[in-house]
Order: C-alpha cells, then structure tokens, then sequence
C-alpha cells in the first residue's frame, strides 16, 4: 500500500530460477551440439563409404559387360531398385553380379536376364537358409555343369528346393559341395533331377551332405567306366532284365534312373 493509501498490485514475477533453467537448457544444447555434430558426421562418412563400395562393385561388374552396350546410370539405378526389393544391400548385389558374370551368366545392354538371375537368386537364398553369392554361384556352376541356358535357373532351384525338403540338407550346404558330383554326372547323362533325388535319399539316411556328393560322384564314375566290379554288376543285371548288353549312359538316356540302380 502507498503512502496515499491506494493498493498497489506488483505483478513482477522472480526469474532467478527461469534464468537458471535457461542458462543449463543453452549448455546442454551446447554440449548436445558436438554430439549431433560427431554423429552427423559419423553417418556421413558411413554413407560415403557405402556409396563408394557399391561404385567400387559396379565398376568391378563392369570389366565382364563385354560387347553389351550399359547404360550404367540405368543400370545402378536398377541395382539400387533390386536392393530396396530384396532388402540385400546394393554393394553386396553389385559384388554377387561381378561372380555370377564371372561364371557364365550373359551381360546384355539392359542387363535385365542377369538382373532377373540374381533376384530369382535372392529368393532362393532366403528359402535355402544361404546368402545370394552362395545361391548365384551354386545355380551358375549346375548350369555350367550341364551346359544349359540362364532360362534353366527355375528348373534348378525347383530341384535344390526338393532335395532340401526330402532330404536332410540345406541349399546352403549343397551349394559349396555340388561341383563335386555335377561335372560328372552331366557328363554320365544322369540328370540334375536324378542327382537331386539321389542326394536326398542318402542324407536322408544320415549320410552328411559332403560326404553323399564324394560318395555320389565316385559311384556314378565307376558306374559308367568299363570293367569295373560295379559296372559289369550293372550291365549283367539289366541285361538279365531284357535290356541287352548297354553302357551306364545308354541305360540313363533309355530312362533308367540312378536310384533305380543304386
């Protein structure tokens, strides 16, 4: 109250404790700055880095093009399309194309068959337990090993898949022991199919997956070489069934199936 008895009314309000608040709320902001900055930079640098292995992979890919005419900003354009479809990281596709061209699979000027190869690799390598270098390079090895075209991919992740469901082995595990019994096989005219069934029968039974590929192989060989104990068993047997006097490849391509023999 003044001294002329009228009321006085003192709105000013005590910012000692605003003041306060404000002063630790700009240090910590100043403090939190050179964090924000570091990880700023940290996710910089990250980024960088990723980008540049998927140039170096690219760039790796492109050494096998050949004749094929690439546009390569289209083509990066669709690696980076393949990766956000598959959730594969883009240098780890560019890295798998290098292998898959490595090993026979054609570049094209729009890479699409190749592109296509590795997206149908992908998926494979999720149903098979296995990452998409272990699918890419097991599919273009069985390929080779028959001598069939990139439109035979389908045909053989359907057998992977059956010898995987039907045996006790996994597209993983055939994939890095599979060249060990192919080469021979096609070269015997027994099938992939027939390969197939027979790796599933033996692992079923408990044989291990690279152990019935080495056993598989060494069977088909002496199967197939004249003379040999198990060849002359072969032929007398099927001759006895009215087939005549024919090699292990004639009794193949007449249809007789390998695990019929076995």
């Amino acid at each position: 109250m003044n001294s002329d008895g009228s009321i006085v009314i003192d709105t000013k309000i005590d910012q000692s404790g605003l003041n306060k608040g404000i002063t630790a709320m700009k240090n910590t902001v100043a403090a939190g700055s050179a964090t924000v900055v570091a990880l700023v930079a940290a996710m910089s640098t990250a980024v960088i880095s990723l980008g540049s292995e998927f140039e170096q992979a690219n760039a790796k890919a492109s050494t096998l093009f050949g004749d094929a005419q690439v546009d390569m900003a289209q083509y990066q354009g669709k690696m980076l399309e393949l990766s956000n479809k598959t959730g594969l990281a883009a240098s780890e596709l560019g890295n798998t194309m290098y292998d898959a061209l490595s090993a026979g699979i054609p570049a094209s000027d729009d890479m699409s068959e190749s592109l296509g190869f590795l997206e149908k690799n992908s998926k494979l390598a999720k149903a098979g337990f296995t990452d998409i270098n272990t699918a890419t390079t097991a599919t273009a090895k069985v390929l080779n090993a028959y001598k069939m075209d990139v439109s035979e991919t389908d045909r053989i992740h359907k057998v992977l898949m059956q010898t995987q469901n039907k045996g006790i082995t996994t597209v993983n595990e055939l994939g890095s022991v599979l060249s060990q019994v192919t080469p021979t096989a096609s070269a015997m005219g027994v099938s992939f199919e027939q390969v197939g069934a027979a790796l599933a029968g033996m692992t079923a039974q408990g044989t291990p997956t690279a152990q019935a590929t080495t056993q598989l192989n060494q069977l088909i060989a002496e199967l197939g070489k004249n003379g040999t104990q198990a060849n002359k068993a072969m032929m007398k047997m099927y001759e006895e069934m009215g087939y005549g006097k024919k090699s292990f490849k004639e009794l193949m391509n007449e249809g007789v199936t390998l695990v019929d023999i076995i």
